[in-house]
């Protein structure tokens, strides 16, 4: 039993305690009694005792215990220890006699019959009154009223009880006043706050104080202050200086912690001043002096910030000398004491003087705690609360707590801007990080635009619209009558001229000569008009008698000065003495004649040479229609620049096409002429996708080499072609821009039909409309394989006034599949018009078909649709299978892996007609090109066992131009032909999945020739090895350190970037980006962060918005990420606290930035450090089922950790993006998802048991009959 700390009041003379009354321990008691009394179902419970009221009325509610006992006992237990001083008694009335002999005791012991301390025993002779008030100081938990009979009438009946008392370590009327520090144990009595034990002496100066009183009799131990040395001296270590000065009496001596060391100064002005060093806060200053009896008058103390006190200092004390602590308040430097002046003289006879507080910022008992920055001033020197509120945007005793969301300022009251993009404003300031809606700019969002602008961060302008007015948030022009000129009319004037137009809804044409006039005035540029037009906006036709560029020829030869505006031709002939075309040429008279021997001969050989040229040509020509086996047989193929017939030649200063001449005059008018002449709706964009020069020939004199690569060497192949660029240098050989006749794409009336101006089909290949059609145009071409004919038509997009066009087209050529490679709009430009209905089952009539959508489903990188197309006019039906390619990015290439998925899926399905495939994306040229290069290598290559990309895509653009458009496309072709070659498909149906599983594990063949290792030692030979260029930023000399294991690097491609990285930081962590299969999904994979990196683990979280960290391994004690429950980790501007614990594998923390954020981190205990899988496949699925749940609601990417950033988080993301593809897919392909991961970090599942992991979860998932599992209705 531990011993009790009784205290018995000492009445011998040394020393006499008085107790008052404190508070009702009892009322925090826990009751109860040896037996309870229960008469007519009434219980007299020990509770009774307790609840009042204080009286002696049975009636009133008593406690009793039962009849026929020996013992009787009532007892409490407190909460904690307390020094109890006083007892009050309530009896029951009339029953005085059963309380004769009781006795109180208190006890520590959880026994009743342990020991006890006797606090009274009552003996008197008479009955015992009723109501007792006993003194018991004490220091005890159990207290209990106890009686005992030798017969069976022992009885207790307490109707009252009052225990009163403080806790212990407290003492006043409330019991809110703290025993002074120095009271041994800290026990002081309730009543005055004596010591109990005495006072503790390693404050005290000399180790002297008084025993009951606690204050230090000899003044403070060094830095200490106050009666009993409990707080910090500022003075301690300042400077003294007095007025007068006196050798004898220093002022040294008045902070040097002893108070019998003591000045005397008398003077006219004296005073005492004490520099504490630096700007302090002063809550108490305690005087000792050498004879406070012999002192008359006040006092006064002053706070200042500089030596001259009488003009800067702050009296915050006047009043009479007093042997206690003074308090005062007071923010300065110095603080001086001046004596009371009587008689005109004023003296100081002074031992110490101790200045209490802490230097500005600082708190505690020895002021070694700092207030918190947000403080709006000093904080309190016990508490650390902030004494004067809070900095804006800061709430809280200690003001560590940020606005809650979409609160910011004073106190947090003001709300956010609700125009505020993303939610919430910065609380401190109110500004809108995330920037403002559309129409709103300024700090917190609560600006217009201002006039002539709109739309996000009001960075978009409304020029078009007259006197730049338009609607701050949609630029919708506020007068809607029209334009300003230069500009299409509109809602918004938002659309420039094209080219060549100008003024009031563009419907002025102009013909500068060489760049496109001033769209509002019209005006050409000093460089002139095109030939045949003169004016300042080359709009007016030459005047009769003149022509050519900026009309300054004169046809003065012609008869009448009549001749034709653009070349001069002459209308009616020349007049007498001009002859040529132009009657340009000036007849002399006869000159004496010569030979004309040589003249004819050089004739007649002109004419044979061009006979020879023109007859080389046809032959030429005609080889090259013949049929495909017979162009294509011999593999070394040249490729001749006479072939084209647009190939420029010099006359007369002008460009004319060879083998047009007799057409010239067709061509003399510009292309921008040719243009103008189109409908203002004409959707013509200006990003067109061609390579420059639509007429740029082919090389001349250029050799294609033989190209054949045998299928077993393809991989070989990419790989050196890598190293060289050669990819690119065997793409520059290709034939580039148009090099056949496309007269009928260039007709006025077909220009409407193409997206771009400079992309037309050849006249030979073109794809002929017939029947019933208004004309037989469409922009889109036949395209051999090397088995068949026209077994494809490259297509562009099609466009508002082509959908109907381009339905004739897949009817007449009786189409069964349409393969799409673009998105309908990329990068806020129009790529294609939807041409499908909108709705399953809800008919889109297209003039005489009716079109149906009888299914859509969409998968993770294409979107699937069967469609009937029914020709109104027989009632026919047919099925068209519509496959839409979604991954296609804005700029370069898929992966090879999206790819041939999407490939394969095409080929998979079954067509049910007979015609060609047709291939569009936007121009129909370079993904078209790709697309359908694939299949025809992949088809040719099974059955020849050798590709031969350079030469099929010279037979493509033999029918199309630009086919395959950049060399990036061009390698992609490769790519994907060594994926369809090497990689057989893996994917497995859901439904279908289980069956072969079983098979592979009920198999007696070894362990090292399941599907499983097959598929393991195949990702093996196919794991990316990139050399060290690839990791610059990870390889980096500031960044080497900041990598946990040094062969596990951030690649430079798939690494994030860190945004509000500090001084001395840079935007590096060694971290990979990882994306999912739905739009939202994306993981973050890092190491665990070592001590250096926890800020950038937390910038990474904070920059990317990442609010869901799953935790693999365990919590690296030398870099912990956060403290524990109720503590702050605080860095570099961040703080994180947890905010409340969900579950043991699931904690929520609070990250505070620039603005809150709340973060959920999921970790997993059963997973031990040195295992390669979980224990069980449950125990991973369980993990990743709680952290969807959660993303389901947070849409944010996930940020994976482990220790080295690639064992076990390769094998966590694997598996979710597995499941994630089996929900939108309805397959399983752990195959292609761990080398979709292994291109961002080749380190991933590098373990067998890893990968065969994979298989057992899904397996098991897919077993289970529940239908509370996430995945069981994927």
């Amino acid at each position: 039993m531990n011993k009790l700390l009784q205290v018995l009041l000492i009445s011998s003379g040394i020393f006499i305690v008085t107790v008052t009354a404190q508070i009702n321990l009892a009322l925090e008691g826990r009751v109860s009694q040896h037996t309870t009394l229960t008469v007519n179902e009434v219980s007299y419970s020990a509770d009774k005792a307790i609840k009042g009221p204080a009286s002696t009325n049975w009636d009133n509610g008593c406690s009793s215990t039962a009849t026929g006992q020996r013992t009787a006992w009532w007892g409490i237990i407190l909460p904690k220890l307390a020094f109890i001083s006083d007892i009050k008694i309530w009896y029951r009335s009339g029953k005085g006699s059963t309380m004769d002999g009781f006795r109180l005791y208190f006890t520590n012991d959880s026994d009743v019959d342990g020991d006890k301390v006797l606090c009274y025993k009552e003996s008197e002779r008479d009955v015992p009154g009723v109501t007792q008030e006993i003194t018991c100081n004490i220091l005890a938990r159990r207290f209990y009223f106890f009686n005992r009979r030798h017969d069976t009438t022992a009885l207790v009946e307490l109707c009252y009880i009052e225990i009163y008392g403080c806790w212990r370590g407290f003492w006043g009327a409330d019991c809110t006043q703290s025993c002074p520090v120095e009271c041994v144990n800290h026990d002081c009595y309730p009543g005055n706050g004596s010591c109990v034990w005495g006072c503790d002496l390693n404050r005290c100066f000399h180790g002297t104080c008084d025993n009951d009183s606690g204050v230090c009799t000899r003044g403070c131990k060094n830095g200490r202050a106050g009666r009993y040395c409990n707080h910090y001296n500022l003075a301690i270590n300042g400077i003294a200086k007095q007025n007068p000065t006196d050798q004898s009496f220093p002022a040294r001596r008045s902070i040097d912690g002893d108070i019998l060391t003591c000045i005397s100064l008398v003077s006219t002005d004296s005073y005492l001043q004490v520099d504490t060093g630096f700007l302090s806060v002063v809550t108490f200053v305690y005087i000792s002096l050498h004879n406070l009896k012999s002192y008359v008058g006040n006092f006064t103390l002053r706070c200042s910030n500089t030596t001259d006190y009488l003009t800067d200092g702050k009296v915050i004390h006047t009043g009479e000398h007093i042997n206690k602590n003074i308090q005062v308040f007071g923010i300065c430097k110095y603080i001086i004491y001046i004596p009371s002046i009587l008689d005109g003289i004023s003296r100081i006879d002074l031992c110490e003087i101790e200045i209490v507080g802490c230097p500005f910022g600082k708190y505690g008992d020895d002021c070694e705690l700092s207030c918190s920055k947000n403080c709006a001033g000093p904080c309190d020197l016990v508490t650390g609360n902030c004494m004067f509120g809070c900095f804006d945007g800061w709430i809280g005793v200690h003001c560590k707590q940020g606005c809650d969301l979409g609160f910011y300022g004073s106190q947090c009251l003001r709300n956010c801007s609700t125009r505020c993009l993303s939610k919430p404003c910065n609380h401190v300031t109110g500004e809108c990080h995330g920037g403002c809606q559309k129409g709103w700019t300024g700090f917190n969002c609560t600006t217009e635009c201002e006039s002539g602008k709109f739309g996000w961060n009001c960075l978009e302008t409304c020029d078009g619209c007259k006197a730049n007015a338009c609607d701050h948030i949609n630029g919708i022009c506020s007068d809607t009558s029209g334009c300003k000129p230069g500009f299409l009319f509109g809602i918004y004037c938002n659309k420039t001229c094209e080219d060549w137009h100008f003024g009031r809804n563009c419907s002025k044409t102009c013909n500068c000569r060489y760049q496109p006039c001033e769209k509002s005035s019209g005006k050409c540029s000093t460089e002139g008009c095109q030939r045949g037009w003169h004016g300042d906006s080359c709009d007016e036709e030459c005047n009769p008698g003149h022509f050519g560029f900026s009309c300054i020829g004169f046809c003065k030869g012609c008869y009448n000065t009549s001749c034709d505006i653009y070349e001069g031709n002459c209308t009616y002939g020349c007049v007498e003495g001009y002859s040529g075309p132009i009657c340009s040429v000036q007849e002399f008279q006869e000159q004496p004649q010569t030979d004309p021997g040589p003249a004819i001969a050089g004739g007649i050989s002109a004419v044979i040479i061009v006979i020879l040229l023109v007859v080389v040509g046809i032959i030429i020509y005609r080889r090259r229609l013949r049929s495909i086996q017979k162009r294509y047989a011999n593999d070394k193929k040249h490729i001749q620049s006479n072939e084209n017939p647009y190939m420029n030649q010099e006359r007369n200063d002008e460009y004319v096409n060879v083998g047009c001449v007799a057409n010239a005059t067709d061509f003399t008018v510009s292309v921008h002429e040719r243009a103008s002449r189109m409908s203002d709706a004409i959707p013509i964009e200006d990003d067109v996708e061609d390579e420059g020069n639509v007429y740029n020939n082919v090389p001349s004199k250029i050799s294609i080499v033989e190209y054949k690569i045998a299928i077993g060497d393809l991989k070989h192949v990419i790989e050196e072609k890598q190293k060289n660029e050669s990819f690119k240098e065997e793409y520059e050989i290709l034939p580039k821009g148009l090099i056949h006749p496309h007269m009928e794409g260039s007709k006025d009336e077909n220009k409407i039909k193409n997206r771009f101006l400079t992309t037309w089909p050849y006249d030979h290949s073109r794809v002929v409309l017939v029947g019933n059609t208004k004309h037989d145009y469409i922009n889109a071409s036949y395209i051999d394989s090397y088995d068949k004919e026209k077994a494809y038509i490259a297509s562009q997009g099609p466009q508002k006034n082509t959908v109907r066009d381009f339905w004739h087209m897949v009817w007449q050529e009786k189409t069964g599949k349409i393969v799409m490679v673009t998105q309908l709009q990329e990068e806020r430009r129009r790529k294609c018009e939807q041409y499908w209905p909108q709705e399953i089952n809800r008919p889109m009539v297209v003039d005489q078909y009716k079109l149906t959508m009888r299914e859509e489903t969409i998968y993770t990188i294409y979107v699937y649709r069967l469609l009937v197309l029914q020709n109104k006019k027989n009632q026919k039906e047919r099925r068209v299978h519509h496959f839409h390619f979604t991954q296609w990015p804005d700029h370069g290439v898929p992966d090879s892996i999206k790819l041939v998925h999407f490939y394969r899926k095409v080929k998979h399905e079954n067509r049910d007609q007979s015609g060609p495939m047709v291939v569009h994306c936007s121009a129909g040229v370079g993904r078209t090109g790709t697309f359908i290069a694939i299949d025809a290598f992949y088809e040719h290559g099974k059955k020849a066992g050798y590709v031969d990309v350079m030469n099929y895509v010279q037979m493509m653009r033999k029918d199309r131009m630009n086919m395959i458009q950049t060399h990036e496309q061009y390698k992609a072709v490769f790519d994907a032909l060594l994926e369809l070659f090497t990689v057989p498909e893996t994917a497995i149906q859901k439904n279908n999945f289980c069956v072969p599983i079983e098979k592979q594990e009920n198999r007696t063949l070894p362990k090292n020739q399941t599907m499983y290792k097959e598929e393991f030692q195949r990702l093996q030979s196919m794991r990316p090895l990139y050399s060290a260029k690839e990791y610059t930023a990870a390889s980096s000399k500031e960044n080497t350190s900041k990598n946990s294991q040094k062969n596990v690097l951030a690649h430079d491609q798939y690494r994030p970037y860190l945004i509000s990285y500090g001084i001395n930081r840079n935007d590096y962590i060694n971290a990979v980006i990882i994306s999912g299969f739905s739009a939202d999904s994306k993981f973050f994979v890092t190491q665990y962060p070592l001590l250096e990196t926890v800020v950038d683990f937390w910038t990474m979280i904070y920059d990317h918005r990442s609010e869901i960290i799953v935790l693999l391994d365990p919590v690296n004690e030398d870099a912990p990420l956060w403290l524990e429950k109720k503590e702050m980790l605080e860095f570099d501007n961040f703080s994180i606290y947890q905010e409340r614990e969900k579950t043991i594998d699931e904690l929520h923390f609070i990250l505070n930035h620039k603005r809150k954020r709340s973060i959920s981190v999921f970790t997993v205990d059963d997973w031990t450090i040195n295992s390669d899988v979980p224990p069980s496949p449950e125990c991973m699925l369980d993990l990743i089922q709680h952290v969807v749940n959660c993303w389901e609601k947070q849409k944010c990417p996930i940020t994976v950790v482990c220790r080295d950033g690639c064992r076990k988080s390769g094998l966590f993301v694997a598996l979710r993006l597995v499941l994630e593809k089996l929900q939108i897919d309805d397959e399983v392909d752990i195959f292609q998802v761990v080398r979709t991961i292994q291109i961002r970090r080749p380190e991933f599942i590098l373990e067998y048991d890893q990968y065969e992991y994979c298989y057992k979860c899904i397996k098991v998932l897919l077993e289970k009959d529940s239908q509370d599992t996430l995945y069981a209705n994927a």
